[in-house]
């Protein structure tokens, strides 16, 4: 897939099934996220792969947080099935440094640059995600499973898999006045 065309049509894809990247294509996708920037070549992020029986685990982990939280039923089953909305989840931690050149800010951009990366490899081979986010990634009971320490941060969960809706065949891009201005 050319490289531009994969940019300029990103679609997130929230149906996925099995299969999962798994292999070499998801080495490759883990490799992508490692070529993120990364100013002071510091490296700050970590992956921790969701997948199999810890899917199993992730959700009894959110179901308790869920319950910790003293959500209603609603919200402790949607925590709880959250978990199977992909057969591969991919936890992407800024593992951040205190370091005089790089604050902490650009460390958690570069994980987040991460993110995009290995969504952008998975598309490439066939596979899709969506990257989630909300209020799981500062819960202190997934913060502790997922191994942060104080200064990490969470910076999404990718979901991925492989997409069960195509892609719009015509994505509507926004108009750029909107965006974009010249100095």
């Amino acid at each position: 897939m050319d490289a531009l065309e994969l940019l300029v049509n990103r679609r997130s894809a929230s149906r996925l099934a099995e299969p999962a990247p798994q292999g070499d294509a998801l080495t490759q996708i883990l490799r992508a996220g490692m070529r993120a920037p990364d100013h002071g070549a510091l490296q700050p992020w970590r992956f921790v792969l969701i997948e199999g029986e810890g899917r199993d685990r992730f959700s009894s982990l959110l179901e308790q947080a869920a319950l910790a939280e003293n959500m209603d039923e609603k919200a402790v089953d949607k925590a709880k099935n959250a978990p199977f909305r992909a057969p591969l989840i991919i936890t992407v931690i800024a593992h951040c440094e205190v370091h005089p050149k790089v604050p902490v800010w650009e460390q958690e951009m570069s994980a987040g640059c991460a993110v995009m990366a290995m969504q952008m490899a998975a598309v490439a081979q066939g596979y899709n995600g969506i990257w989630r986010t909300g209020s799981w990634t500062e819960h202190q009971q997934v913060r502790e499973a997922m191994s942060c320490r104080e200064q990490d941060k969470i910076v999404g969960f990718l979901y991925l898999g492989t997409p069960q809706l195509k892609a719009a065949s015509t994505v509507a891009t926004p108009d750029m006045t909107n965006f974009v201005r010249h100095f």
